[in-house]
């Protein structure tokens, strides 16, 4: 490994302002071949914004960039082209809001707002149509809708797929009762503005949801649209414990009861209803999964899959000990898989099992009888990558040897499958504007998109006499399939099967089996259950009710499927780009019931995966069409989990959590910053003290080196009330964005301006730009945005540990608490500090009124490979206390300023609190009684739920 990564550094070249104009990455495949110079640019206007950015394999000076921006006068994104999606370009009113759209399909997409600047209606119009259609109407309810708690909310939502309406609500803004209706026909609508006249487009049949929620808001009952009940069962730590099903016709049954979790809040082990028992183990030093092993209650193993790691955390090895080790053409075939990754981390190569009638195809591979693994045969997949990230060609060998490639377009990243000998693909005629591919398969099934960009018509055979072989899918306002309905012309017969989706429950119907099934399903950890209930039309050898119980791995998917007496009725294994490679059956006709496979996704009959925002090709290891939400990971709008699928899974088709992407920011943006300048600053720092305190330079730089040891050792705490922090039900510490504490708009959009310097959004990426966002650049609160990807803050106690009161000056602990929280050392690596309250520190600095104020900000940034800005800015009293503590002298009061910490990822209260410091005084305010409980006992059970150590002060 260590010969993979020499002279492979990461480097970045900014400009007077701090911003990154040039970034190179060294990228080497193989410990023999010379690394590769990966140079992307970026280029900015005179006030800092990013206007231009082009990709590794598009930085020659004279080439088109990938990604161009233009801004309006009060900064909102007029235009952005990318060269993957097309043109994009958004005109708004006066308030900041959108008003007219249109893409480089030339689709046209108006909307239409009340006087509270609420959106009430969006009409479309594509190229090729006559005239528009109103596509969605919002109706909210007035002051009538208080006894349902529904003032000023959306009563009625009339989107492409029906009408979901809502009767009744929570007290936190949670649906009680919703029901859909479906359009009449699979035509996009037309709404009318008259609700009534809106109500003749639909279905008579409604389809009714109803909801319970406990206290906290935790759901404990759902009764789904068919009547069926699952019932949740909470632990005292608001962790589920159990869940229970119970059939519209009565019959009940316990679906999962058992688990128990680790400290950081994982499932290490739950028992599913038919008595089978899943156990997971977590690396404690590292939080990595180690191996987890599913028995049935007899002890027979039915899964039993160990991981190892490179050092990078890279998933360097899969076990699955359950296959027994067989030898073909003398090598060695059993349940090991390997990964081999390039200095990227991209995946080069992998080897595994596989049946002797796969490939990577649209199809899949005949099944196998269970129990007969003499079949399976070893493979290795090797894989290429251009310099943008396109997986441009899979060498496989194995029973079947054979190569795919494809070939990218040299402007952007739209590709199509290539075979040698083929002529040059012709992209413009392949793709719409919007980078939509006509065709599945050159030569093959056409592709129909709606004006939204979203797959709405897969044709697999045309007729003119005849209706086609098709699939269509139908969507609703916010982007979910709600409907696929599958047409095949069989003996002149037109054979329709249809799916429809609603929460908790799949209906399917069947005309030529005549078939009424209804599928309920419920995910918990690895387990995913899945009932079925045929009203009509149950094939001989399935019973009806049944339950089936689908264990995952490390990536959801699914892998072994058993029935509700632990019997086992499929298997399945994947390729690392998500192909099957094999699989097994007791019978063909029940394992088809099975349409969640790979990731826990659901395939079509096309042999695309739906993830719920696009569709994934497994036999292309690409996405079929743009990123609808952007450049959130990268500037290649069609690669998978950065091409590493066996780290990575992508749950909506827009991949990394908002906590990976704030520790990432921290590592690649926020840290360099800091870091590179501790030279600088150590030196002014050493300077400030020999100014101050008339010293000699060495003395100077032994204080300071003392100084620096003793915040490098201090806690690091949060003033708390403990009255307050026993109602707290989350799993994490929460900032004022995710409490709502402080919800006035202005210290909301001072405080994410303030964020914004914290994590230097100007030169972030564009994923984590667009999950940090609090409002789009029209005013609009951001749909995308996720109050996690903000810091959390705290204070450094800088004076006598041994007090444990926290780091905040008397006098305003009445505002934040007389008791204390200890961050565990684990968090420490994601932190940033300032001299000073952070929020005080925007103000002085002048970050408010334009870039040298907030460049005077961020110089004051410090973290633990460069503590010296807090010397360097300290005020007087500060330095007063930083003497004391290089003289080792006893501190015996807090810092007047505080140091403030702010931490660039999660601090979980399990695992994250290594201590909770309890003031007596706060005991006066909580209840005599606490749900039977004293204050004290309260107290101490809380602090053992979360492993933390309590003292009482």
């Amino acid at each position: 490994m260590a010969s993979l990564d020499s002279n492979t550094p990461f480097i970045t070249a900014v400009d007077p302002r701090g911003l990154v104009v040039r970034a190179i990455r060294y990228n080497r495949r193989q410990e023999s071949l010379p690394a590769e110079i990966c140079l992307s640019r970026s280029g900015y206007d005179r006030i800092g914004r990013r206007v231009a950015e082009w990709s590794p394999g598009r930085s020659g000076i004279d080439d088109r960039p990938q990604l161009t921006l233009t801004y309006s006068l009060f900064g909102a994104v007029l235009r952005r082209h990318n060269a993957d999606k097309g043109a994009g370009t958004s005109l708004y009113a006066a308030t900041g809001v959108a008003v007219l759209m249109w893409d480089e399909r030339r689709t046209v997409t108006s909307i239409t707002y009340d006087s509270q600047s609420r959106p009430v209606a969006w009409h479309e119009q594509m190229l090729d149509e006559d005239s528009g259609r109103c596509l969605e109407r919002r109706r909210y309810s007035g002051p009538e809708g208080a006894d349902s708690n529904h003032c000023g909310r959306i009563r009625r939502h009339e989107d492409p797929a029906g009408v979901l309406e809502w009767t009744e609500r929570s007290i936190d803004d949670q649906p009680r009762v919703e029901t859909r209706r479906f359009l009449s026909t699979l035509t996009p609508p037309d709404w009318p503005e008259a609700e009534s006249d809106g109500d003749a487009l639909l279905e008579d049949e409604e389809y009714v949801t109803r909801w319970t929620y406990d206290a906290v808001g935790s759901p404990i009952l759902q009764v789904d649209a068919a009547g069926h009940r699952r019932a949740n069962s909470f632990g005292m730590g608001g962790n589920l414990s159990a869940v229970r099903l119970t059939w519209a016709n009565g019959g009940e049954h316990l679906l999962l009861d058992g688990l128990e979790y680790d400290a950081q809040g994982r499932i290490t082990a739950q028992k599913a209803g038919n008595g089978v028992i899943t156990s997971t183990t977590f690396d404690p030093a590292s939080g990595r999964l180690l191996d987890f092993v599913t028995k049935r209650a007899d002890g027979h193993v039915v899964q039993a899959m160990s991981y190892g790691y490179d050092p990078a955390g890279n998933v360097a090895s899969i076990n699955d000990t359950t296959l027994p080790v067989r030898y073909w053409r003398n090598r060695r075939s059993g349940g090991m898989n390997s990964f081999r990754y390039d200095t990227l981390y991209q995946l080069v190569e992998a080897t595994g099992q596989e049946s002797a009638g796969a490939g990577i195809l649209p199809t899949l591979p005949p099944y196998q009888p269970i129990g007969d693994d003499t079949v399976l045969t070893p493979y290795i997949q090797a894989y290429t990558y251009d310099a943008n990230g396109n997986l441009a060609c899979m060498q496989h060998t194995g029973t079947n040897s054979y190569t795919n490639e494809i070939r990218v377009a040299p402007h952007s990243n739209r590709a199509i499958p290539w075979t040698p000998g083929d002529p040059d693909p012709d992209f413009e005629g392949a793709f719409d504007g919007s980078g939509n591919p006509k065709r599945l398969q050159p030569g093959g099934s056409t592709l129909c998109w709606n004006g939204r960009n979203q797959l709405r018509r897969v044709v697999s055979v045309s007729r003119t006499a005849a209706p086609d072989d098709d699939e269509v899918y139908v969507y609703d306002g916010s982007g979910k399939r709600l409907r696929k309905v599958c047409t095949r012309l069989t003996e002149n017969t037109a054979q329709i099967s249809e799916t429809r989706y609603l929460p908790g429950l799949q209906l399917r119907t069947s005309s030529h089996r005549s078939e009424i099934l209804e599928v309920v399903s419920a995910t918990m950890g690895r387990i995913t259950i899945t009932g079925l209930h045929w009203k009509a039309g149950r094939p001989q050898g399935i019973e009806d009710l049944q339950l089936r119980y689908t264990f995952a791995d490390h990536l959801g998917s699914a892998v072994v499927e058993l029935d509700g007496d632990a019997a086992l009725i499929s298997a399945e294994h994947y390729y690392p780009y998500g192909s099957t490679a094999w699989r097994s059956a007791r019978s063909a006709i029940e394992a088809d019931y099975r349409t969640v496979r790979y990731s826990g996704e659901e395939r079509d009959g096309t042999g695309l995966y739906y993830y719920g925002s696009r569709y994934y090709v497994p036999w292309l290891g690409r996405w079929l069409n743009p990123d609808p939400a952007g450049e959130i990971d990268g500037l290649n709008l069609f690669a998978m989990v950065g091409n590493s699928p066996i780290r990575y899974a992508d749950e909506t088709g827009m991949q990394m959590t908002p906590i990976q992407l704030l520790r990432q920011n921290y590592s690649t943006n926020v840290k360099p910053f800091i870091v590179e300048r501790a030279e600088a600053d150590r030196d002014r720092a050493t300077g400030r003290l020999v100014e101050e305190w008339g010293v000699s330079e060495p003395e100077a730089t032994r204080h300071l080196e003392s100084i620096v040891s003793a915040v490098r050792g201090a806690p690091f705490s949060i003033n708390v009330n403990a009255t307050r922090l026993l109602q707290f039900s989350g799993s994490h510490i929460q900032n004022a964005f995710e409490s709502g504490t402080r919800r006035t708009e202005s210290y909301l959009a001072r405080r994410q301006i303030r964020d914004e310097l914290l994590v230097r959004i100007d030169t972030a990426g564009e994923s984590f730009r667009k999950v940090f966002a609090l409002n789009t650049p029209s005013g609009e609160t951001n749909i995308d945005f996720d109050p996690r990807s903000h810091p959390i803050h705290g204070a450094i106690q800088l004076h006598s540990p041994s007090t444990r009161e926290g780091a905040v000056p008397e006098s305003m602990r009445r505002d934040y608490g007389l008791s204390a929280l200890f961050i565990d050392d684990n968090v420490v690596n994601y932190m940033t500090f300032t001299p000073d309250d952070s929020m005080n520190l925007y103000w002085e600095s002048g970050a408010d009124s334009g870039d040298a104020g907030m460049a005077e900000f961020q110089s004051r940034l410090a973290n633990f490979a460069n503590p010296y800005p807090l010397v360097r800015y300290a005020t007087p009293d500060q330095l007063k206390h930083y003497r004391m503590l290089a003289e080792g002298s006893p501190v015996d009061r807090p810092l007047n300023p505080y140091v403030e910490w702010q931490a660039h990822t999660e601090i979980p209260l399990t695992g994250g609190i290594k201590t909770i410091a309890v003031h007596p005084a706060e005991a006066s305010s909580a209840p005599k009684r606490w749900f039977g409980q004293s204050f004290h006992t309260r107290m101490t059970n809380f602090a053992k739920k979360h492993g933390s150590e309590l003292v009482w002060l």
